[in-house]
This record gives structure tokens, sequence and C-alpha cells, in this order.
């Protein structure tokens, strides 16, 4: 049986939080994404926001606030806010979008209203089910199909929500703009300048150029950013 929490100490990394001040922290419901993307809503109101300071605190927050994630109302503070999606508090007009700093910590970025309706999410892998459908398989564990067999693996959908209608689509390429998800340079922003097999080259905003890890470029806009990160 899951138990419904986990000890500080074994949190993932990513999670900026102080691990000797209290023994357990709230586990995060399974989302379909990686433990080290996601913050419970329980964390985030307590440690990050520090709106509350106590779960019983939060709990009564998300029965009587319209808190959301994506565009769905949530009010259970295990659920699990990933990485790129935007958790709304309506009552009070605030707007955060999880990303990742450049010490590989998560971190909530403040947002406007008029962004809360879109999500960048990276192509894991796809498959063609009959003639005219193709399944995407996102990284924030949606399926979504579609009938267009014009996407690559590695490239990134501006999707609606909670609609999940494809807004635009980013291929990874020369020129595409990129945030590292891993790696010595994550956190980072740049310019892909070339694509070698698994391997990427970017330019960072100092004008200066690294190599990493394909599977760690996160593509997020052509001339400029789609969304912030």
């Amino acid at each position: 049986m899951v138990k419904n929490h986990l000890k500080s100490l074994s949190a993932p990394k990513t999670w900026k939080i102080k691990r000797k001040e209290e023994v357990y922290i709230t586990r995060p419901y399974p989302s379909g994404q990686k433990m080290d993307f996601v913050l419970p809503l329980n964390v985030i109101f307590k440690d990050f926001l520090k709106y509350c300071k106590t779960s019983k605190e939060v709990r009564m927050i998300l029965n009587e606030k319209e808190i959301t994630i994506d565009g769905i109302r949530i009010k259970e503070p295990h659920v699990a806010l990933g990485l790129f999606s935007v958790m709304s508090i309506n009552d009070i007009n605030e707007h955060y979008r999880l990303t990742i700093n450049k010490n590989g910590k998560l971190e909530l970025k403040k947002i406007d209203k008029k962004e809360t309706s879109i999500k960048p999410c990276k192509i894991q892998n796809k498959t063609v089910i009959g003639k005219d459908r193709l399944q995407i398989n996102l990284s924030d564990g949606r399926n979504i199909l579609l009938k267009k067999n014009e996407y690559k693996t590695g490239d990134t959908l501006i999707i609606s929500v909670p609609k999940q209608e494809v807004k635009e689509h980013i291929t990874l390429e020369k020129g595409t703009i990129i945030i590292l998800t891993g790696g010595k340079h994550v956190g980072r922003c740049g310019t892909i300048e070339k694509i070698e097999d698994k391997n990427i080259f970017f330019i960072d905003d100092e004008s200066k150029t690294h190599q990493t890890e394909k599977r760690y470029a996160f593509a997020i806009g052509i001339k400029k950013p789609s969304v912030t990160v």
C-alpha cells in the first residue's frame, strides 16, 4: 500500500524544502510525470507560498477557494502540479507556472492570467492508430488523438487547457528556443545552434555556446518563448 507521506530527506532533490525541520512531507498522487518534476499542493501552499502552516489550513483553502490546475478545480492537497503546468488562485487573481531554475530546483513563476489557458508539452512518443489517427504521448502524462502525422518525438505542442486543443507546434531544430530540464545546464534557456545525433549545441543569453544531451532540451518557442518559464 502506498503511503500518503514520505521522509523529507528522501524527497526529490528538485524540491526546495527545509529537509531537517520536519521528518515527513506530503507524497504527491501519481500524475504521469516523474516525482522530480511535480509538487503536491500541500507542499506548495505550506513550503513555497507560505500561505499556510498546517495541512488542515491547506484543506480549508482548497475547499473554500477556487484553486485550479490547468483549468480544473482541485480540492485534494495530494494532487500534484507538474512541470510547466499552471496553478491559479482565482479568488485573488494569482497565477503560477511551475518551472525549474539554474540550480535544478522547482520554482513557481508568476504569470499573467491570459497565459493560464495554454501549456507546453513535449512529445515523448507517438503511435499510428488506423489510417488517419495518431496517438501522441506527452511529457505530462497526457495522451491525445490527432489526425495529422506531422509531429516528431522531441517536438513541443502548445495545447489549450483543459480542452487539449493544439495551438502551436514547435519543432526541435536549429533556431528553436529551448529550456534545459536536466544535465549540468539545467534551467538555462538558449537558442539551438545545431543538433548532432543525441547532442544539442545551444547559445545562451550571454552568447556562449554549450553542449548538452538532446533529451534535456524542451522547446518553448521559435523567435521568442511562447510561454513564461
